[in-house]
């Protein structure tokens, strides 16, 4: 599964930002032992130009979330 795909399919359960999306999506594909910080948010920033996915505002604590 390509980060990409993994990301869309865990934020179909709702907003998330970056390390929560890392964390989730290396929980769930067990073939990948590693996913850098700068993977995800590169990633995060090329679906967003794509208009896959649109900025969700900001956490509680601050943090901006992914939707």
């Amino acid at each position: 599964m390509s980060v990409q795909n993994g990301f869309l399919a865990l934020l179909t359960l709702g907003p998330a930002y970056g390390s929560q999306l890392q964390s989730e999506f290396l929980a769930r594909a067990a073939h990948r032992r590693q996913l850098n910080a700068g993977q995800v948010y590169s990633t995060l920033e090329r679906m967003t130009d794509q208009g896959l996915i649109a900025p969700a505002g900001t956490t509680d604590d601050g943090l901006p979330s992914t939707s």
